[in-house]
């Protein structure tokens, strides 16, 4: 039969290169592995009520390739009254690459985005969370980092990271000294 000419086997199709599968037009092989890790800290312990807590959260890419629309995710239990976020790329020694940063860059409530990360290149998403009068107990913050659909992490034991922050009253002492008689003289009990 010659429409089986190869071992019995009709001629198959021409695949897709990487390029066709990454709309975005960054040269990335298919599967390329990552390893991508996260920290999230507010380097407090203690808040107090009607205040204002920050948290850093901070994606790394230790290579060997880019990450590419990683997406990055995050949120605080329980919910402040106002969360509001902003996504900044820091490169690394790869300096400025096509693509590179952080979309959507910022946002209100919790964190949804997708970064693209060089290897040595980190996210840094700082979260400003205000909180409520009558808040108190914990309050966590949890962050997760993921390899996009094309890609693998090498490593996904360290793609979640959280912060727990105290909330009650803080103490407001105030110390004060009176020297009597003012002004005293010399050899004069005081």
């Amino acid at each position: 039969v010659s429409e089986f000419g190869q071992n019995g086997a009709t001629a198959g199709r021409d695949g897709q290169t990487g390029a066709a599968l990454n709309p975005g037009g960054v040269a990335t092989p298919i599967c390329s592995p990552v390893d991508l890790r996260i920290a999230v800290t507010d380097g407090v312990d203690h808040a107090a009520p009607d205040s204002e807590v920050s948290y850093l959260i901070t994606v790394y890419n230790d290579g060997p390739y880019t990450a590419i629309a990683a997406p990055v995710n995050g949120a605080l239990t329980p919910r402040a009254d106002f969360v509001d976020w902003s996504c900044t790329v820091d490169p690394g020694p790869q300096g400025s690459a096509a693509g590179v940063g952080c979309s959507p860059a910022r946002g209100i409530s919790n964190v949804n985005t997708q970064v693209t990360l060089p290897p040595g290149a980190q996210a840094r998403i700082v979260v400003r969370a205000i909180l409520a009068s009558d808040r108190s107990g914990p309050m966590t913050y949890a962050a997760s980092v993921a390899a996009a659909s094309t890609q693998q992490d090498v490593d996904s034991s360290n793609n979640s990271a959280s912060d727990t922050t105290q909330v009650g009253p803080e103490a407001d002492l105030l110390v004060e000294a009176l020297v009597a008689p003012s002004p005293t003289k010399s050899g004069q009990s005081l």
